[in-house]
């Protein structure tokens, strides 16, 4: 069992034997993130590199007996960076275009509405027009008709028509 320890600043533990030692051959190269990435993957098969080689002589144990296939995978992983790099970019676009086109397809949303709004009113006012020039229409058919009778606050006034000695209702 490995006995972990921390680095000064740093949040994650790492493994005393992942600490070079001064006087161990290449005790100061730091190791890239693939090269740990590299000596981790290694480390899961102790049958093949087990205690006669030490962790730390792993990855140059790697770089001198397969050192093309490393540098193609090294420029492989650089192009994958690269690729990973332009493909978050592009999707950050696309995301930023995704919500510019949502926002206006809200708005857009809001303009139909409001269009169908004033449509719906419009015919309102159409139907209210054409009733009430329907009740007028109705109105001076019966008062042409003389079906409307006289109101029924209103005062019949006679007078007498001294001249001809007769009295008239004003309402006949």
């Amino acid at each position: 069992m490995r006995e972990e320890v921390y680095e000064d600043g740093l949040a994650s533990p790492i493994a005393v034997s992942d600490i070079p030692l001064v006087s161990e051959p290449g005790a100061h190269i730091e190791l890239s993130t693939a090269d740990l990435a590299l000596k981790n993957h290694m480390g899961k098969y102790p049958a093949y590199f087990d205690s006669s080689m030490a962790e730390h002589g792993r990855v140059p144990w790697a770089r001198r007996h397969l050192p093309q296939e490393l540098t193609d995978c090294d420029a492989k992983r650089r192009q994958f960076e690269q690729d990973r790099s332009e493909w978050e970019a592009e999707m950050e676009e696309l995301r930023a275009k995704k919500l510019l086109e949502l926002r206006k397809e809200v708005v857009r949303l809001w303009i139909r509405r409001e269009e169908e709004s004033w449509a719906i009113s419009r015919k309102k006012w159409k139907e209210d027009k054409s009733a009430l020039e329907e009740s007028l229409r109705i109105e001076l058919q019966q008062l042409r008709q003389s079906i409307v009778s006289p109101p029924l606050t209103a005062t019949r006034q006679s007078f007498s028509n001294a001249q001809f000695g007769k009295s008239y209702n004003r309402w006949q």
